[in-house]
């Protein structure tokens, strides 16, 4: 695992120690994985619809499972 996704991991991990609720890690995971502001709708193809590859992809999937693991959801 590289330094940058430990650094995501721990910031994931903090938020689920905190008691942040699932929204909150959701959206810090996009906003880690994939430089997005927000996960609402806005509406605007630019703003909706992003590029990414398809291993930043499997990191978020692995990231929030393992968040939903650890949360006990």
């Amino acid at each position: 695992m590289t330094e940058a996704r430990k650094r995501i991991e721990a910031i994931i991990q903090t938020k689920i120690e905190n008691g942040s609720d699932r929204d909150a890690v959701l959206l810090t995971i996009a906003q880690e994985y994939f430089h997005v502001e927000t996960l609402e709708e806005r509406h605007s193809d630019s703003l909706d619809f992003h590029d990414t590859s398809v291993w930043s992809m499997k990191w978020a999937l692995e990231a929030a499972y393992r968040a939903g693991k650890e949360s006990g959801a």
